[in-house]
């Protein structure tokens, strides 16, 4: 495919899936998010429907691992850098320096996985409020998640592109949904 590198995942609620773009690839992820797949433009996007999968003859698995490889390579070339907060400013978490399309998708990156788990520690929370924005924070800041997670609700409610209002755990085993201090 001519455009393979330009193939993106990207986070959408599953009831926004369901309602808008039952016919375009994708799967059910945590918290009530789907992940699909698109084709980045310079100042666009559009997404991917079934019938290219046929086409391209390629599996959603391949797709997915597409999908993955180019988001890394995306926030390497356009300067997307994380911003880590530590304890002497405030709780220690990550946020992305700019707005962008794809911010919330990196929690699906094992390589952002890596980088924050150098910063936050092996388990840490993550809250995708809205397509543009994900924020990053330590499980032990236990003080702040309760605020954090008001805030994230806060925004899913208030931002365009609204994804999820849950934080999500992220560990080796995987990304959940955040069910509260056990």
């Amino acid at each position: 495919i001519d455009i393979q590198d330009r193939i993106m995942p990207i986070l959408i609620s599953q009831e926004s899936w369901k309602t808008h773009f039952p016919n375009f690839v994708g799967e059910n992820w945590v918290a009530n998010l789907a992940i699909l797949y698109v084709v980045d433009e310079s100042r666009a996007y559009w997404y991917i429907h079934e019938k290219l999968l046929q086409k391209w003859k390629i599996s959603r698995e391949v797709l997915h691992e597409i999908a993955l490889t180019n988001l890394d390579h995306y926030f390497l070339q356009n300067d997307i850098e994380l911003i880590c907060m530590s304890r002497e400013e405030g709780p220690n978490m990550i946020i992305q320096s700019k707005a962008d399309a794809y911010n919330a998708s990196q929690v699906l990156s094992p390589s952002f996985y890596q980088q924050a788990r150098k910063f936050l520690g092996s388990e840490f929370l993550a809250g995708v409020p809205n397509r543009d924005f994900l924020l990053a924070l330590s499980l032990s800041e236990s003080q702040v998640i309760e605020k954090i997670q008001h805030n994230i609700a806060n925004d899913y409610l208030n931002m365009d592109h609204p994804l999820t209002d849950q934080l999500l755990v992220v560990t080796a085993d995987g990304v959940s949904e955040y069910c509260g201090v056990s």
